[in-house]
């Protein structure tokens, strides 16, 4: 069930970092 959560989160975390930098958010 951790590992699950520690996927998510990861997976999570990364997609917002990209959509912030596609978004360009100066």
């Amino acid at each position: 069930m951790g590992r699950w959560f520690w996927v998510v989160d990861r997976f999570v975390g990364y997609a917002e970092g990209v959509w912030i930098l596609h978004n360009g958010s100066s």
